[in-house]
């Protein structure tokens, strides 16, 4: 939610020269609707059922990254999925920075909902998915860290990998 996994796997793939994949991007070409449109119209259940179909059954590159959404690791066996795919890494990143980056944010359907207490929701959500979390292979830590510098930790993670 809002820590930077697109925009890091977009950067990453460019630096790499590899396919980047968003899950949720997949989905709304899959389905035609945009993400808030499938939970509007058939809620948050029916969308992590998309999800999970997904990343079974999409054919992703060997040699790519892929983002999902924030809440897709709480769901099903989704995190075992991932983990069997590939390296997982979670960035994690405190609730100001995330507050900060939500509150003009309007196209997420759980955080547009709860607006008015945004920050306790950020805060419960974290508390409820970090479990989640931390069954990633990796962590990064993506406080006071700009992009060009996040890319470059995970890099560097990455090249360890590949020896």
């Amino acid at each position: 939610m809002a820590s930077g996994k697109t925009t890091l796997a977009e950067s990453f793939s460019k630096l790499k020269k590899i396919r980047a994949y968003d899950l949720d991007n997949i989905i709304e070409k899959y389905t035609g609707s945009k993400v808030h449109e499938i939970f509007s119209a058939k809620g948050e259940d029916s969308f992590r059922q998309l999800e999970k179909y997904q990343l079974e059954n999409f054919k992703f590159n060997d040699k790519s990254v892929i983002s999902v959404g924030g809440g897709t690791a709480c769901c099903f066996e989704n995190m075992k999925i991932m983990n069997k795919m590939g390296k997982t890494i979670y960035l994690k990143t405190n609730l100001d920075i995330l507050h900060q980056r939500l509150i003009e944010d309007n196209n997420r359907p759980l955080v547009s909902h709860n607006k008015n207490s945004l920050k306790k929701f950020i805060k419960s959500e974290l508390k409820s998915r970090e479990k989640y979390y931390k069954l990633a292979n990796y962590t990064l830590i993506c406080d006071n860290v700009t992009l060009t510098q996040l890319t470059k930790k995970l890099e560097s993670l990455y090249e360890k990998l590949q020896n």
